[in-house]
């Protein structure tokens, strides 16, 4: 019996959500401080009001959910306001990585970044409390990436990163597995 006491699988680590950090705009000119239409995208007769100055919008979406974040916080930005700021040109000066989460993590309210400039990387990953599914916005080198990973599963959501999964994973287990470290 003793034998088979040291072949018993050890159980798996448990992942735990990590704390949440802000992920905040560069300033922008005091001269963006006005009121501009946006369509919303289901009823395009349907306009709001989006200020790219003050990062504030009068759809329900940022009224509800939005307005909570911090004046200069990335997660204010709901659709109206990423219309505005492409229109204006304004992520084109921005890092990379802000475009990559305003254009694919908005579903997202908890972020956690890592900048590793040994590898030329900028990460933010994307989470909702105790959900699993996770969302990675990530710039390695010059090219965006975006992934969904299952951190309770150990498993890709949808396509895999391929040129970078192994450095992910890594990244993922640094964050989310902080015990194994």
């Amino acid at each position: 019996m003793r034998l088979l006491n040291r072949f018993k699988r050890r159980p798996e680590p448990q992942w735990r959500p990590p704390s949440d950090q802000p992920i905040e705009v560069p300033e922008m000119d005091h001269e963006l401080n006005v009121r501009l239409r946006v369509p919303s995208r289901s009823d395009p007769s349907l306009l709001f009001d989006a200020n790219i100055f003050r990062l504030s919008c009068t759809c329900p979406n940022f009224s509800n959910k939005r307005s909570l974040f911090g004046p200069r916080d990335v997660r204010r930005i709901c659709p109206h306001l990423y219309q505005a700021i492409c229109d204006a040109g304004l992520d084109q000066n921005w890092p990379r990585l802000f475009s990559v989460i305003m254009q694919h993590g908005r579903r997202f309210f908890r972020f956690r970044r890592v900048t590793d400039r040994a590898n030329q990387a900028d990460i933010a990953f994307g989470f909702n409390g105790e959900e699993p599914h996770i969302g990675i916005f990530a710039v390695i080198g010059p090219l965006p990436t975006v992934a969904g990973y299952n951190v309770q599963d150990r498993m890709w959501i949808g396509d895999r990163p391929a040129d970078h999964e192994a450095y992910l994973k890594q990244q993922i287990d640094k964050v989310f597995f902080p015990e194994n470290d």
